[in-house]
């Protein structure tokens, strides 16, 4: 309990002071057992931009440099499903059993950088 209590203090110090957001994620990545946590923004086709924990650091630099956005099963998806702010998915919401073994966001990106199972928050701008 005391891993959660010090994860929500620092995501509502992040809210005031956006400077602390890479630790924070730290601390939610830590919640969930994981490397880390990460905040997307996408916008259309542009370039994606992130705020992540600092152990998911050279992932996300390896994501922007190789153009991942715009081949995210993830992002893809949830933009089909029309799924709006705040909506919740996982791997399984998103991706059938088959395409998980095959698609290269998993065969290629996930296996490369060493990420597991993913757990999403679907947010959209206004």
């Amino acid at each position: 309990m005391q891993v959660f209590s010090e994860t929500v203090s620092a995501i509502y110090e992040a809210a005031v002071r956006p400077e602390n957001w890479p630790a924070a994620l730290e601390k939610v990545g830590a919640c969930f057992d994981a490397e880390g946590a990460v905040i997307i923004f996408y916008s259309g086709n542009s370039e994606t931009d992130f705020i992540h924990s600092p152990g998911l650091h050279d992932a996300v630099k390896l994501y922007q440099a190789e153009d991942w956005h715009r081949k995210d099963l993830h992002a893809l998806r949830a933009m089909e499903l029309h799924l709006t702010a705040g909506d919740i998915f996982d791997d399984f919401s998103v991706a059938t059993r088959e395409e998980i073994g095959r698609h290269p966001i998993y065969t290629d990106f996930f296996r490369r950088v060493g990420f597991g199972e993913q757990c999403r928050r679907h947010q959209i701008d206004p």
